[in-house]
C-alpha cells in the first residue's frame, strides 16, 4: 500500500510511524515543511520504501496573520500537487494548518482518495479563542467560519484518529460517525529518546552541570503562557543554583528575550531548538521539565512534550488544565507534579520545593520511563494503524488487496 503521511511539523512520533510502516512493506511518502519551525524528528533517514519530502514555502511568520495564512495555503496547494503526482492509495494528515488541510481534504474527496485525519488539535476552537481576544466580533466570526470547515473535515474523513477520549467526545458532538473514530494516544520514540546522565556535552557546553535546571523544550506560543516563565525566573533569581532553560523557535521567544534583557534575568537561558540527534542529551540536562498550557487551550491541545519527558526519565512540573489527558496521565502514573496559575503557591515556590526533593524527582522520572517502555512500543502502535487500514479495506474505503502490498 502506498501511504502518504503528511505532518506539517515533521514531529518525531509521526516520523517513527512512517519508518515502522515502511519496514512492514508499505511504500510511505512523508511530507513536512521546515518552515513550520517545529521541534522535528530525525528527517534525513534513508531506508527502503520511505520517501521524505520537505515542502518549501515562505517562512511562516506566525505573528503576522496574513503572511501566515498565505504560507499555510501554499503548503496546502503543494501537498495537493504531491498527492496528484504520487497517487497514494491513502492520505493520513496530521498537524496540518486548517488553511492547508481544507485544500488537501477537498482534493482527496474529489479524487476519491481515502483521507484519514489524525486529529492533534481542534484548530478552529483555538482560532476562535485567540482571534476573539484580538479582534472582538470580527475574530469570532473568522473563528466560526474556521469551525465550519473543521467540522466538515471531521465528519467527512474516512477515518478519524483522536489522541484523547475528550477529542472523541468532541468528534461525536460534531457529527462524526462513531465507527470511524479510532483512539490512538500520541507517543514519543522510546528507542531514540533515552535516559542519559545529566553531565553530558550539552549541559557542559552551557555550564548547567552544577545547576538545578528547569527545562522547557518545544513549541512556545502565547497559549503556553510564557509570562509564567518570566514570573518564575524573577521569583528564583536570587538562588544562583537555579537555571531556567528554554529551547524553542516559537513566536514567544522574541518577547521572552526582551523581558530577559529588561528585567536582567541572568538565570534565564534562551536557546533555539537543537537537532534531533541531541534531544536525549538536551532533555537529560533538565532536573525537571516544565509543561505550560493556558486553561482555555486545554480543550484542544495535548502537549506531546510530556511523552518525550517520559522517555527521557525526567519528572514534569506541569501547569496545564487538570482535566487535560496529559495531566491525567501524569497524575495516574505519578510522573510529575501538577500546578495551576490560580493556586496559592506560585510557580517559583514549586521550583524551590522540587529542588529539595531529589529522591521524589528520581522516582517520578523512573515512573515516566517505565510507562514509555510499556506503551510506546513501535510494534504495538503500528498494529493499531494497520488495524485502522484493514477496517477501511473491509468497509470499502480501500481495495482489500492493498493492505499487504509491498
Amino acid at each position: 500500500m502506498h501511504i502518504m503521511l503528511n505532518d506539517y511539523g515533521g514531529y518525531a512520533f509521526s516520523m517513527d510511524l512512517a519508518e515502522a510502516l515502511a519496514q512492514r512493506g508499505h511504500e510511505v511518502s512523508y511530507l513536512f515543511s521546515s518552515a513550520s519551525a517545529s521541534p522535528r524528528g530525525a528527517l534525513t533517514i534513508e531506508m527502503p520504501r520511505l520517501r521524505v519530502m520537505d515542502i518549501t514555502i515562505p517562512d511562516n511568520q506566525k505573528d503576522n496573520l496574513i503572511k501566515r495564512r498565505r504560507a499555510e495555503k501554499e503548503y496546502g496547494h503543494q501537498s495537493m500537487a504531491m498527492v496528484q503526482k504520487l497517487e497514494p492509495h491513502v492520505v493520513i494528515s496530521t498537524n496540518v494548518p486548517l488553511a492547508a488541510l481544507g485544500t488537501l481534504f477537498t482534493y482527496c474527496k474529489r479524487k476519491k482518495i481515502p483521507f484519514i485525519l489524525w486529529w492533534q488539535d481542534a484548530l478552529s476552537l483555538a482560532m476562535r479563542s485567540i482571534l476573539s481576544r484580538k479582534f472582538g466580533c470580527l475574530g469570532a466570526l473568522i473563528g466560526l467560519y474556521a469551525e465550519h470547515w473543521e467540522k466538515k473535515i471531521v465528519r467527512g474523513a474516512e477515518a478519524l484518529i483522536v489522541i484523547s477520549p475528550e477529542f472523541g467526545d468532541l468528534a461525536r458532538a460534531w457529527g462524526a460517525c462513531a465507527d470511524r473514530i479510532f483512539f490512538i494516544p500520541n507517543w514519543a520514540p522510546v528507542e531514540k529518546i533515552v535516559p542519559l546522565p545529566k553531565v553530558n556535552d550539552f549541559s557542559r557546553r552551557w555550564e548547567l552541570t552544577d545547576k538545578f535546571v528547569v527545562l522547557y523544550s518545544g513549541t512556545l506560543g502565547m497559549k503556553q503562557n510564557p509570562q509564567s516563565i518570566v514570573d518564575a525566573a524573577k521569583y528564583v533569581r536570587h538562588d544562583p543554583d537555579i537555571k531556567l532553560v528554554i529551547l524553542s523557535n516559537g513566536v514567544a521567544m522574541p518577547w521572552l528575550q526582551q523581558e530577559k534583557v529588561r528585567l536582567q534575568l541572568e538565570n534565564l537561558l534562551l536557546l533555539p531548538l537543537q537537532s534531533a540527534e541531541d534531544v536525549s542529551a538536551v532533555l537529560a540536562s533538565g532536573d525537571v521539565h516544565l509543561v505550560l498550557l493556558q486553561p482555555d487551550a486545554g480543550r484542544y491541545c495535548v502537549p506531546s512534550k510530556v511523552w518525550s519527558s517520559f522517555c527521557a526519565a525526567r519528572p514534569l512540573l506541569a501547569d496545564i488544565p487538570h482535566d487535560n489527558y496529559a495531566a491525567k496521565m501524569i497524575r495516574e502514573i505519578e510522573a510529575g507534579v501538577l500546578w495551576s496559575a490560580d493556586s496559592k503557591k506560585c510557580l517559583g515556590e514549586k521550583i524551590f520545593e522540587l529542588k529539595t526533593a531529589k529522591l521524589k524527582l528520581q522516582s517520578m522520572g523512573k515512573n515516566g520511563r517505565h510507562y514509555a517502555e510499556e506503551h510506546f512500543v513501535r510494534e504495538k502502535i503500528s498494529n493499531q494503524f494497520e488495524f485502522l487500514l484493514s477496517r477501511l479495506c473491509h468497509s470499502g474505503g480501500l481495495q482489500k488487496d492493498l493492505l499487504h502490498a509491498s
